[in-house]
């Protein structure tokens, strides 16, 4: 057994800890507190942020711990950390979190000794090169899997590899439930590593058929077929035995359709489901979003112990029923696979609804196994089950002998490296570029090689030299460096373009728009539709009857524009019609549309509104920031910032002043507004009683308006 010191154990015994999991003991024996750099491959729920907490208190007491990081897939994740970490400042550390912001050096933070936050951000960082930047000497990746992402993978490895470069005696913990090739990963991060089975609840693996489950262990259990409904059959079966449901599904909208349905079946009918706490709870979704009837739609079925739970809720939303879950109260969620994706929340049984996806252009495919593994890792609660269940459902011995192999026998996919693709090693590129200024091809090369993409597809350095002549050809032919013989210096606006975290493609989009814009011809369409063609832009999908619309859209639109979309060879019309539906939503949402209408005009929830909403502030402000070194106007710069302004407010010219205030967003604004309070002036001259006659304004919202204007 490992020895540990008295702080440590100090700590545990706080936590309520009394023995270390197997695949805990056996990190430790691996030098992990001594600073050895580990992957740790071990199930969900066995402890693997325990460890990591452990390597810092450790490293911190022991003196060698300059500054850590801790980087997570999704800002959900890294506020929960955050909340765990918090604990440790009782033992001198000083915890931070770091999730906005891309064109910031966050310099405060040197005076910090862990810092959580999103890989997307610690890479805007790098870029950024902040003084505190040399001090990391421990980084700690959570949900390493997420390497093998399009999206997501080549910032990870992006930021290993040029954090790798900037540090010799760096300690790297990587993270993750399902890592089948962990050797690989661990050779690429120079690392020892952990692969362990053991789980803290036993997990059966099943495949239900006709009424039986077929178990990886060779055990059938019988479930009544009371509803002949395989779905409903599963959670009855689970709500009668008094545990708690998680069902998967391929999309939102049968997400919502599964969870009515199981409402309608079910819910309401078995005692247990009836608890105090309901109340409470119904009262909390009845002012979790401005869209009132998606919050009437949760509080009808959550009254009946069963919800929904996708990206298009709120924060608040997901929040309320991820807490109320582990409470108990809630007994089943209904949910896409995005819960499974680092979100701690077990289920005494996992059942997934369907293993069929939809993907544009390829039709319904089968997930991946690492996918079916996350998900089934959530069946199990430690502390209440003897063990956990994953079903799957099969419609014929054919299909059940088919699911035994591609997942319940199966082990999860290998990670490979996604900076093969030319648009991730082009951004990766111009970042290094960026932040050092000049660099030689030699140097380039350099960290090419510690990267994931070098160790895995064994490129010899004469097809490294090619691919990358061929990514900085384009990055001069467009501008964002220059050349002088051997060495390779980033122009103005190529460093701009790395600070501001945008990808190169969306800086051209822009300049183009910037270097045509003439202030008197450019609409506040024309600003948000440039705006919205950005690849960074998360893609609003299209339905079918979308398309006229958008057509009718375009074709009024095009008229009168000053750039033209269709000229830009890497825009699919796809994108360009994505494009123009955001425009179309952002156009409503800038001229006070409700969120309900808004909601269900596009087919979106206030959860994508919101996040559409962020990124759009990014997006125009970097736009701004790009006008200021491509076409120096400042009437275009202007009128850019007061688009930027409506958006993040979502409202009219008239109520930006109003929207400045806490406690008044754009629905009081515009009350008060009506009301005759137009200006801070205005209500300057307002007393409390006159307040709260305007409608949605309370005694406490009218307080606080009073003392916020006395001071302007």
């Amino acid at each position: 057994m490992y020895e540990l010191s008295p702080i440590l154990k100090n700590f545990l015994n706080e936590k309520g800890i009394k023995t270390l999991y197997p695949p805990q003991i056996e990190a430790l024996a691996k030098g992990v507190l001594e600073g050895k750099s580990l992957v740790l491959a071990s199930h969900t729920a066995s402890g693997k942020t325990l460890i990591a907490e452990l390597t810092i208190l450790s490293r911190f007491h022991n003196g060698n711990l300059e500054k850590a990081v801790y980087m997570v897939p999704l800002k959900a994740i890294a506020s929960e950390k955050y909340s765990e970490f918090k604990q440790l400042e009782k033992y001198g550390l000083r915890v931070a979190l770091t999730t906005g912001d891309y064109d910031s050096e966050d310099e405060y933070l040197k005076d910090y000794d862990v810092i959580i936050t999103t890989n997307e951000k610690f890479d805007s960082l790098l870029r950024h090169k902040p003084t505190w930047l040399n001090d990391i000497n421990l980084v700690v990746v959570d949900e390493i899997h997420y390497i093998d992402d399009p999206k997501r993978g080549p910032v990870i490895e992006s930021v290993l590899a040029k954090i790798m470069s900037l540090r010799r005696n760096l300690q790297i913990l990587a993270l993750s439930a399902t890592v089948s090739n962990v050797e690989e990963i661990a050779s690429w991060l120079k690392a020892d590593y952990v692969i362990s089975s053991w789980r803290p609840v036993p997990l059966k693996e099943g495949i239900y058929l006709n009424g039986k489950i077929f178990f990886n262990n060779g055990e059938v259990s019988e479930i009544k077929r009371i509803k002949n409904n395989p779905v409903l059959d599963l959670v009855y079966d689970t709500l009668s035995k008094n545990g708690q449901a998680l069902v998967f599904t391929n999309s939102r909208s049968m997400a919502e359709k599964l969870a009515s349905k199981i409402a309608s079946a079910i819910g309401g009918k078995l005692d247990f489901l009836l608890d105090r706490d309901l109340n409470k709870m119904l009262s909390e979704f009845e002012n979790s979003s401005n869209a009132r009837r998606l919050n009437e739609k949760l509080i009808n079925l959550a009254a009946n112990g069963v919800v929904f739970h996708h990206a298009g809720l709120t924060y608040m939303q997901r929040k309320i029923i991820e807490n109320y879950f582990r409470e108990g109260v809630l007994k089943v969620i209904v949910a896409t696979p995005t819960l499974a994706a680092g979100v701690n929340l077990p289920a005494r049984r996992v059942i997934i609804h369907s293993y069929r996806r939809y993907e544009i252009g390829k039709g319904h495919l089968p997930i991946k196994t690492m996918e079916y593994k996350q998900m089934s890792g959530r069946a199990g609660r430690p502390g209440f089950d003897e063990y956990g269940e994953a079903i799957l459902i099969a419609k014929s011995e054919y299909e059940m002998r088919i699911l035994q192999t591609m997942y319940i026998n199966a082990k999860p996919e290998s990670l490979f490296s996604k900076l093969i693709r030319e648009s991730a090693l082009r951004n990766f590129i111009l970042s290094l570029i960026a932040s050092e200024g000049t660099v030689s091809f030699k140097e380039l090369v350099e960290v090419l090689k510690k990267t994931l993409y070098y160790t895995q597809y064994r490129v010899n350095e004469k097809e490294l030299t090619f691919k990358l002549g061929k990514i900085t050809d384009f990055l001069l032919r467009e501008g964002f460096v220059n050349k002088y013989r051997e060495l390779i210096e980033v122009t103005r606006f190529g460093k701009r373009v790395s600070e501001l975290y945008i990808d190169p493609l969306t800086a051209i989009i822009y300049r183009e728009f910037l270097e045509k814009a003439d202030p008197y011809l450019t609409s506040t369409d024309e600003v948000l539709f440039t705006m919205s063609l950005a690849p960074d832009i998360p893609r609003i999908s299209v339905r079918k009857h979308d398309r006229g619309n958008i057509e009718y859209f375009l074709l009024d639109f095009l008229d009168e524009a000053q750039i033209d979309p269709y000229k830009f060879s890497f825009l699919s019309e796809y994108d360009i019609a994505c494009a123009a539906k955001t425009t179309m939503l952002l156009r409503d949402w800038i001229n006070e549309v409700s969120e309900d209408s808004i909601v269900e005009k596009y087919g979106v929830g206030p959860g994508d509104i919101f996040g559409l909403i962020e990124t759009a502030d990014w997006l125009l402000y970097s736009l701004s920031e790009l006008a200021k070194i491509v076409s120096h106007n400042t009437e275009i710069i202007t009128k850019i910032n007061n688009v930027r302004k409506r958006v993040k407010y979502g409202v009219k010219e008239e109520l930006l002043e109003l929207v400045t205030l806490r406690e008044v967003g754009r629905v009081r604004a515009r009350a008060l507004f009506e009301k005759g309070f137009k200006s801070i002036n205005d209500l300057k001259k307002a007393k409390i009683e006159d307040l709260i006659k305007v409608p949605g304004i309370g005694y406490e919202v009218a307080r606080k308006i009073v003392e916020q204007v006395k001071m302007k």
